[in-house]
């Protein structure tokens, strides 16, 4: 038995699995009682392993433990399938095979929960829309010991899914539940993202995120703060917190420009429009970055609000001949540009740039194609 357990192992060792789960075999079959039977059978299960027979594995690593419950190769064998039966689900029918067997391993409630959570994660790392396993998860342990980690990737999940209002049910639950857990802010500044999405949730989004910057720590105090300046309802609060923002140490440019941008809307709001403007013309000499062809537009808007429609026209016809790639604001901007030859008399030319925009525009943004549609019924 020796010799055909030296030459399994060499044989593995050389990368012959074949070869090798033979030796095993015939050393398992012919010297069952041998004390090298239970190498054999964990080598074996080994070998299976590595040729990708799972189930033949498995069945290996039973025999080990239920023929040698007490040894360090029962052991080993508890370890990979404790791992093996959590991936599929089958942790509990594992356990009861356990239980059948004097001196064979246990699995406690806390370790069983470890392992549960574990495989999930691991499921999850691999595939982000795989979070089934973790949904069972917070079903089985509704207070369980990684509940906070289970709910923000199952928000995580839900909201690369499309699935917003499950997200948000998510990260509310987590929030509820875990408010003191260290995901918590993280399941703040996720929440706070998620209703800015949405137009009618502005208040309570700027709500969150003015919850994110009492209780986040600094990791988080920048994007509160750009949170809170973005969603605020009040024109001078915003201009204080986007001044808040720009004086914040090593922000990127999209960063600092963002917040100018928000403090010139900020600067328009309050009827400061000359001072907004200066960082709007600023901005929109750089229509590549979102910011700048965010303000690009806004400048124009302000010239057409102004009856300025010959600077209106530059703004927005250097803005468009140069492009972005931010399709939604070139949208933006070939429909404010429409608005000023409409507002010039130059009507034809209005619905042709409209009727091209209609035609070509690639997004699937609704209010842009209602706002074509509305000019068109009414411009004739």
């Amino acid at each position: 038995p020796a010799a055909l357990l030296e030459k399994g192992q060499t044989l593995a060792s050389l990368g012959d699995i074949k070869g090798a789960t033979a030796a095993f075999e015939n050393l398992t079959r012919r010297y069952p009682d041998s004390p090298h039977a239970r190498k054999g059978m964990l080598s074996l299960a080994i070998s299976y392993d590595k040729a990708d027979r799972g189930d033949k594995a498995a069945s290996a690593y039973r025999e080990v433990i239920r023929n040698w419950p007490t040894s360090e190769e029962a052991s080993l064998a508890n370890d990979d399938l404790r791992r093996r039966y959590a991936r599929s689900g089958e942790l509990d029918e594992y356990a009861d095979f356990l239980s059948e067997i004097p001196e064979a391993p246990r699995i406690d409630a806390d370790e069983r929960e470890r392992l549960v959570f574990e495989a999930a994660e691991e499921i999850f790392g691999r595939d982000v829309a795989d979070y089934a396993r973790l949904e069972r998860y917070v079903d089985q342990y509704p207070n369980g010991r990684w509940l906070a980690q289970a709910l923000l990737d199952i928000a995580e999940g839900r909201r690369e899914a499309g699935n917003r209002q499950g997200a948000l049910h998510s990260l509310n639950l987590l929030l509820k539940r875990r408010p003191d857990s260290p995901q918590a802010p993280e399941a703040l500044m996720a929440k706070a993202m998620l209703l800015e999405e949405n137009t009618a949730s502005r208040r309570e989004a700027f709500e969150t995120w003015s919850e994110l910057e009492r209780r986040g720590d600094s990791d988080f105090y920048a994007d509160a703060v750009a949170g809170m300046m973005r969603t605020t309802s009040d024109s001078r609060k915003r201009v204080e917190y986007a001044r808040r923002v720009s004086r914040i140490g090593g922000l990127s440019a999209d960063q600092t420009d963002e917040a100018a941008y928000y403090e010139a809307i900020g600067l328009r709001d309050s009827g400061k429009t000359s001072d907004a403007q200066k960082i709007l013309s600023r901005l929109a000499r750089n229509p590549k970055s979102l910011s700048g062809a965010m303000a690009a537009v806004s400048l124009g808007q302000m010239h057409i609000d102004a009856r300025q429609y010959a600077k209106a026209e530059k703004v927005l016809s250097d803005f468009t001949d140069n492009g972005t790639p931010h399709q939604y604001w070139l949208a933006r901007g070939f429909i404010a540009l429409a608005d000023t030859y409409r507002a010039q008399g130059k009507v034809s030319l209005a619905r042709e740039y409209l009727i091209s925009l209609r035609d070509n525009y690639p997004g699937k943004d609704l209010d842009i194609r209602d706002m074509i549609e509305s000019r068109l019924k009414i411009w004739k």
